[in-house]
């Protein structure tokens, strides 16, 4: 597999359906090594960008809370066939 990742358990106070589909700006995701995450934390301060650990990069699977688990590889293969199944 190329790597999952696993969501903490979530605290916030925006809907369920807003979080995982929602299409506000200035949404980014990304992904640090624990060796980097202080420096990550004061760059992300001195610039004034909020910032949040969402979850953890493991296993094999997208898990998202309770709400959604799925195979990275079967992920990719709906990505890669989507536009190609619509147009049968």
């Amino acid at each position: 597999g190329r790597g999952g990742f696993q969501t903490r358990p979530y605290e916030g106070h925006i809907r369920l359906d807003a979080l995982l589909f929602g299409e506000t700006q200035s949404r980014v995701v990304i992904s640090a090594s624990k060796t980097f995450m202080d420096e990550l934390n004061q760059l992300a301060k001195r610039l004034s960008v909020p910032l949040s650990r969402i979850g953890i990069v493991r296993g094999d699977d997208l898990k998202i809370g309770e709400w959604i688990r799925m195979d990275v590889d079967e992920i990719e293969r709906f990505w890669k066939t989507a536009i190609p199944n619509a147009m049968r």
